[in-house]
């Protein structure tokens, strides 16, 4: 499973905070908010999840807004 392909195709992540958003046009988005670190960068990948890096050096992959593996801690 991964993001909705019409997030997919617009591809824009914002970094606000402990939270990103996740938009599928200029005005509508959604929010990756269970993030309890600060967050240094986010970006799409080539399998349509989003990898997000921790101040704390932690790496975690997205696969849904509430779904993800720590890639290392």
């Amino acid at each position: 499973m991964s993001f909705p392909k019409e997030f997919t195709d617009y591809g824009v992540v914002k970094i606000e905070g402990r939270r990103i958003k996740i938009y599928k046009s200029p005005s509508s988005y959604v929010s990756i908010t269970n993030i309890s670190e600060d967050i240094t960068d986010a970006r799409w990948v080539a399998d349509n999840t989003i990898v997000v890096y921790l101040k704390s050096g932690r790496v975690r992959k997205y696969r849904t807004l509430s779904n993800y593996i720590t890639i290392n801690n």
